[in-house]
């Protein structure tokens, strides 16, 4: 089911509004969309070598365009250090969430607790002495 998950609301996204389109560049997939729509980075396939390069590619293609932009980053995604990346890149992070994938068929209640930490999201935003365009949220260190 998580194969599922990744592959039909990550790896395979549709753009979710107008002026909204799904891009794949190497190992991630971003979606890219009006300066005040979410903008960031939905799925990613990473490995220890390539992954401080995926990031600064991002951290510059978003730049370029005057976008903040997001990075959501599941717990079952690697490199297992990506999170502590993001934040060496200027990322801050914002409290976890969690995500539920299972079959509930037959279940008849929901009877469980989340695991914790199961969802992490990472948000970049340009530095302040930046074009005023460069407006977005949270904040870089």
């Amino acid at each position: 089911m998580l194969a599922d998950f990744d592959r039909e609301l990550r790896r395979e996204a549709h753009p979710d509004g107008p002026g909204t389109r799904v891009e794949r560049a190497g190992g991630v997939v971003r979606q890219v969309g009006p300066e005040h729509g979410w903008n960031g980075v939905i799925w990613s396939d990473l490995d220890a070598r390539g992954a401080d390069a995926a990031v600064a590619e991002q951290v510059r293609h978003f730049g370029a365009l005057g976008r903040s932009f997001g990075w959501k980053l599941y717990g079952h995604e690697g490199p297992p250090d990506l999170g502590r990346r993001l934040l060496a890149a200027g990322f801050t992070a914002e409290p976890a969430e969690t995500v539920m994938v299972g079959e509930l068929a037959g279940t008849g209640r929901w009877a469980f607790e989340p695991p914790p930490g199961a969802t992490t999201s990472c948000r970049w935003t340009p530095p302040a002495r930046a074009a005023p365009s460069w407006r977005g949220w949270g904040s870089r260190r």
